[in-house]
């Protein structure tokens, strides 16, 4: 009789072991689930600045190449500036004379 009072008191023991165990499963696989949906989120946000960066990126090219295409406009501009101006010059002499 000692000895099934011993295997019941062992099973008792056992089952306390494995209910704490499974509690310690539940609570760590919820951690898990949180960590992971903390990863999920992180993720979807650098997604986001990264699509945020590279439309900025794409700004900053569209300007730049504006900026190119105005500074040689530009240069055309003066070089036909001082062509007319050297014109001007040469008339004003021979109206001079």
């Amino acid at each position: 009789m000692a000895t099934l009072a011993t295997m019941i008191t062992g099973l008792r023991e056992l089952v306390r072991s494995i209910e704490s165990s499974a509690s310690n499963i539940a609570a760590s696989s919820g951690e898990l689930s949180m960590v992971t949906s903390q990863i999920a989120t992180a993720s979807e946000q650098q997604t986001s600045v990264a699509e945020e960066i590279n439309q900025n990126i794409t700004s900053i090219r569209d300007v730049t190449d504006h900026s190119a295409a105005s500074s040689k406009q530009t240069a055309s501009s003066s070089s036909e500036l001082a062509r007319l101006g050297s014109e001007l010059q040469n008339l004003v002499f021979r109206f001079r004379l």
